[in-house]
């Protein structure tokens, strides 16, 4: 009997020890996956944390390129900005006189006809011819202006056809008929003197230099108030000063012509 006690308490300490050591392992593996668990959530938060810094820096070096590519665009356009105008007088079809017996002009913009306190407006896709007789010459000089930026000339003719012109027209009546002259920014100017004096079959870098000789010349002249007549022309559109607006758009000389920063 009493060593059956004995035995009893043998296993009831060995059920002990065996619990014991059961919540002792279990408390282990509760720690173990608690702090793995923090483990993982802190690299996941150094993950987004890298990421959203790799994001911010990737996004102040946007903003720095582009605020570069601002500052780097700058000049050109300031240089664009502050060019002078360009005056050119304009021959007739055949290049033999400076007087036209009529001016027919289109337009597919809206465009305006003005002298003095008269104006007159038509839609685009008008057509209108202005000649000697015209009313508004009583006024002076008549200017007309499209608010498309550019008008077609239909009575003068270069290869053929008919071109575009940007800016305005000053028309100016004297005895012997009407005096054109196409005022606009000289940038536009020399963009149809490029492909009027160089094949497009010389190239881009051909028509770069094209257009550095084509707007040194004029500039030259606009500077030193270099005028051809009483109208403020600084040049006509023929081969005795440069040939302007006689060639239709061409890509390559478009690109030549453009002002690029050095």
């Amino acid at each position: 009997m009493k060593n059956f006690r004995v035995r009893r308490i043998h296993i009831v300490c060995l059920a002990i020890a065996t619990a014991e050591i059961l919540i002792a392992a279990f408390v282990l593996w509760k720690n173990a996956i608690w702090n793995e668990t923090k483990i993982q959530t802190a690299s996941k938060q150094s993950v987004l944390s890298e990421t959203q810094e790799e994001k911010t820096s990737g996004i102040q070096e946007n903003e720095k390129t582009a605020t570069q590519n601002q500052e780097e665009t700058k000049p050109v356009e300031e240089a664009v900005s502050s060019m002078p105008s360009m005056r050119v007088k304009l021959k007739n079809s055949d290049n033999t006189s400076f007087e036209h017996a009529k001016v027919i002009i289109t337009c597919p913009d809206t465009f305006h006809i003005q002298s003095g306190t008269k104006e007159q407006i038509f839609t685009g896709g008008q057509t209108v011819t202005i000649t000697p007789e015209h009313p508004f010459f009583q006024e002076g000089s008549i200017r007309v202006a499209s608010e498309g930026g550019f008008v077609i000339i239909d009575s003068i003719l270069r290869r053929g056809i008919s071109h575009e012109y940007e800016g305005v027209l000053d028309l100016y009546l004297n005895e012997q008929g009407i005096v054109i002259v196409n005022e606009l920014p000289l940038e536009d100017y020399v963009s149809k003197v490029v492909p009027s004096e160089m094949p497009v079959s010389y190239g881009l870098e051909a028509a770069k230099l094209q257009a550095v000789c084509a707007r040194t010349y004029a500039y030259e002249r606009i500077l030193h108030q270099k005028t051809i007549d009483n109208y403020g022309s600084f040049a006509d559109d023929s081969v005795d000063y440069q040939v302007y607006n006689s060639a239709g758009y061409q890509e390559i000389s478009a690109q030549g012509a453009k002002l690029h920063q050095v």
